[in-house]
């Protein structure tokens, strides 16, 4: 969410329920009736009235009319106890100055005692951040009590050079720290256990646990004061801990013991990194990732790192290559933040590259995300953490342990929104399982199923004649286990897809009738969404060809099948069905009443056709138009919004962008006049040493004339002696004294 160009109370009130959770809020402002009326609509539990001393779970603090007051405010605030203060502001003028008026009071904020949250980087993009002036809004949370009694912010300044709680600062420098670990939680799955290697004063491990689904999160450093503090300020019991060890060593923990690791600047501090990437690799779980940071290149003009506690220094090739040697390498990015040594005067910046591109030199920090090679498990024994799973045989769905040669590679390359994000690392994985595993095996039908979806997506059916054998022997396979079933369905309307999309309607045919045939409930009824699709497009092939017959039998057994998976009066495996759809009722498998929404509204989708079915003939695009359920109109409708948003956002981010390159351009005359003036400074000085030596001449002269005054006067006084001498020897010779 960028708040910029004007301010929408819903999109905000939405926004601060998913960054701050439900509660009590008390909101100090202009427009109480309306703001309080938008958060109410998003169940928060909002007030425009907060005179009393009553405790809340957040006040929203609206300085757009100006913030003259926020001192008062501050202390207003603390008499309700809230854990969240959000804080709205307008800043207008010149980009420098209102630049330097936010982060005045954000310094403001943290000194009343706040530290910014992971919401922070989600209420403010980091390249929003570029934008001096406009709307602001910025997310706080309370520093504990006790916390703040034993460190103060003048505590910090004493270990600056080595430490520091970007939590509790303002600026460049902060944004570039707490957003890498923003950007880090969206790697981390859910259940996933942490490990922030060298974590400082223990900020960033919070930020990550917040923005995450992470089950824990661990922060190991080797500073007693560092842990210690991490531990007062953003501790959470048995979720989010620390301890004192060597990064190099990790001697403590055990093997296999973490599912993500966050490595930020500690390459170059070690003394060893290929022993520390090492430990790192031993302490990951096979399919785990690890994200590494390292400064790119901080030489100065001396060649050496200014800063005496880096060891090491490092930049595009050396990093990649000593990240290799242990990881693959999934993505990669570049961070800039400006106002420092390199790239002073450039923007911030996160950027996805290219991890084979060979160098960046305008990048301040090189980030790597790797994955521990899930297909060299090695003796890790694999314990599910994403769910709890029910204690039956008959339980199919998440079985993985038990179904999977290598249960690994389901994070790493089957499961939607937690395999690798990399085309490239899932092909080969693809390719090694299909390679190593046998015909029949779950792993190869995963890998199988996935290589027939990659040539869905690319478009290119070349390498579909060389798949098809392998896919119609797993199909054959007789008395299938449940997930050899799963398979089984998903392979079939995979080839019947493909085989329709590459021009082949009768193999599509094919296909789609074998998807159909297979009873998918012995493994789940989610399974049967591919059987509704299935259904679907046979339904659009019969139309197409004229068979109205053919369409309506296909829409009626899409409609009958779902009540048949569902119905205990119809089907024997009721209470099984459900065990494989929803697993606990106590913890119940998330995606399973969501994979059953989608199973009935493809059964409306059938439904909706059918009340077009007989005028198809007559009205083509009346029934064409039916060929979505409800919720999928929905979507549509969403889709349809978010591209006239993405146009506006298109707009405003081409203003950023005229902006962004505006800063530039003052950059670069800011950079030239400040040549220009080094070279009229040196001219200067040039000048100045030649008036020097000319100002010496002077001297010299002026001295030499001096003497040669005081010379010619001590000269003529001589003279004037002996001409007085004569004078008077003259006179007595003469005897006449009187003459003078």
């Amino acid at each position: 969410m960028v708040i910029r160009h004007g301010f929408d109370r819903a999109a905000f009130a939405q926004e601060l329920r998913k960054a701050c959770g439900f509660g009590t809020y008390f909101y100090v402002g202009g427009d109480a009736v309306d703001m309080v009326g938008a958060l109410r609509k998003q169940l928060l539990d909002a007030r425009g009235d907060c005179d009393g001393a009553e405790a809340c779970h957040a006040v929203i603090l609206d300085l757009r009319d100006g913030a003259s007051a926020l001192t008062r405010h501050l202390e207003d605030v603390a008499k309700h106890e809230a854990r969240y203060l959000i804080v709205i502001s307008d800043f207008a003028g010149a980009f420098d100055v209102a630049a330097r008026e936010r982060e005045a009071l954000e310094k403001q904020v943290i000194s009343g005692g706040y530290r910014k949250i992971s919401a922070y980087y989600d209420f403010n993009p980091y390249e929003a951040l570029n934008a001096g002036a406009g709307l602001h809004v910025a997310p706080f949370e309370r520093v504990p009590n006790d916390a703040l009694k034993r460190y103060n912010l003048e505590v910090l300044e004493e270990e600056r050079l080595l430490h520091t709680d970007m939590a509790r600062e303002a600026g460049r420098r902060s944004d570039a720290h707490c957003v890498r670990y923003r950007k880090a939680a969206d790697y981390i799955r859910p259940g996933d256990s942490v490990l922030d290697v060298a974590c400082g004063l223990g900020y960033g491990s919070r930020l990550m646990f917040e923005a995450s689904e992470a089950r824990s999160v661990h922060g190991v450093d080797l500073s007693d004061f560092g842990v210690d503090y991490a531990k007062a300020h953003y501790g959470v019991e048995g979720r989010v801990t620390f301890s004192v060890g060597d990064a190099e060593k990790l001697e403590d923990i055990p093997d296999s013991s973490f599912d993500f690791i966050a490595a930020f600047e500690t390459i170059e501090h070690v003394p060893h990194p290929e022993h520390y990437l090492q430990q790192l690799k031993r302490v990951l779980k096979p399919g785990g990732r690890v994200m590494v940071c390292a400064p790119n290149d901080w030489t100065d003009e001396t060649g050496r790192d200014p800063n005496p506690h880096h060891l090491h220094v490092y930049e595009w090739k050396r990093l990649k290559s000593e990240i290799e040697g242990h990881f693959l390498i999934e993505k990669a990015f570049v961070q800039v933040a400006g106002g420092a040594m390199k790239c002073h005067f450039s923007p911030r910046s996160w950027t996805e590259v290219d991890p084979d591109q060979p160098d960046h030199e305008e990048a301040e920090w090189l980030v790597f995300l790797g994955m521990k090679d899930p297909l060299e498990p090695g003796n890790a024994e694999f314990v599910e953490t994403v769910w709890k799973l029910p204690q039956s045989a008959r339980f199919n769905v998440s079985a993985f342990a038990r179904d999977y040669l290598n249960p690994w590679i389901v994070k790493a390359m089957v499961a939607i929104g937690m395999r690798a994000q990399s085309a490239k690392l899932l092909a080969r994985f693809r390719r090694q399982v299909l390679a190593s595993t046998p015909d029949d095996s779950v792993d190869h039908g995963a890998a199988l199923c996935g290589a027939l979806y990659d040539l869905i997506e690319q478009g290119d059916f070349a390498a579909l004649p060389g798949l098809m054998p392998q896919v119609d022997g797993y199909i054959a396979i007789r008395a299938p286990s449940p997930h050899q079933r799963r398979w089984q369905v998903s392979l079939a309307y995979a080839a019947g897809m493909a085989a329709w999309l590459d021009g082949d309607s009768r193999s599509a045919l094919k296909y789609l009738d074998i998807c159909i045939g297979i009873d998918p409930v012995p493994f789940s009824p989610i399974l049967g969404n591919k059987t509704l699709d299935a259904l679907c497009l046979k339904a659009v092939m019969m139309v197409t060809q004229g068979n109205i017959l053919g369409a309506r039998t296909a829409l009626i057994e899409a409609v009958a099948l779902p009540r048949r998976w569902t119905s205990s009066s119809l089907h024997n495996s009721w209470h099984r069905s459900w065990l494989n759809t929803t697993g606990l009722d106590d913890a119940p498998l998330p995606f399973g009443f969501a994979e059953m929404a989608m199973v009935f509204d493809k059964a409306s989708r059938a439904a909706y056709l059918l009340s077009t079915l007989d005028s198809a003939k007559q009205r083509p695009a009346a029934f064409a138009r039916e060929a979505e359920g409800f919720l999928e109109r929905q979507i549509s409708q969403l889709r349809a919004d978010l591209v006239v948003q993405e146009r506006a956002g298109e707009e405003r981010a081409r203003e950023m962008a005229l902006q962004n390159e505006r800063i530039q351009e003052l950059a670069r005359e800011v950079v030239a006049q400040s040549d220009s003036a080094q070279a009229l400074a040196l001219e200067v000085a040039g000048r100045d040493q030649i008036a020097q030596q000319l100002a010496q001449q002077v001297r010299d002269l002026d001295a030499h004339a001096q003497d040669m005054a005081k010379n010619l006067l001590a000269e003529i006084e001589s003279r004037d002696a002996i001409i007085a001498d004569l004078l008077k020897r003259g006179a007595a010779i003469q005897g006449d004294e009187s003459v003078p």
